[in-house]
């Protein structure tokens, strides 16, 4: 979500297919179970809150709110956990 990256949610879920296949591999190399994952979404992005020089920007903050739902589509297609982390925050 970081301005400079300038990612969409969609693009932020992707990059977790490539995480996974590259732990399968790994496990499989070593002969180890493949562990227990679970995707945490962020809290939001408050844009007012943000100072000039911020990493985030207001794109960013819209970004934040629909995370959520592309980790959780992204956990129950894989068999990972998920856990909403703006849920509390």
């Amino acid at each position: 979500m970081q301005t400079e990256c300038n990612h969409s949610a969609e693009q932020i879920t992707a990059s977790f297919g490539l995480y996974k296949a590259e732990l399968e591999v790994a496990c499989k190399e070593f002969e180890m179970s493949l562990p227990k994952v679970i995707l945490v979404s962020p809290p939001y992005i408050d844009s007012t809150l943000l100072r000039a020089n911020s990493i985030f920007n207001p794109e960013s903050e819209d970004t934040s709110k629909i995370l959520n739902e592309h980790y959780e589509a992204f956990a129950k297609e894989n068999n990972r956990h998920f856990f909403d982390a703006a849920e509390i925050v």
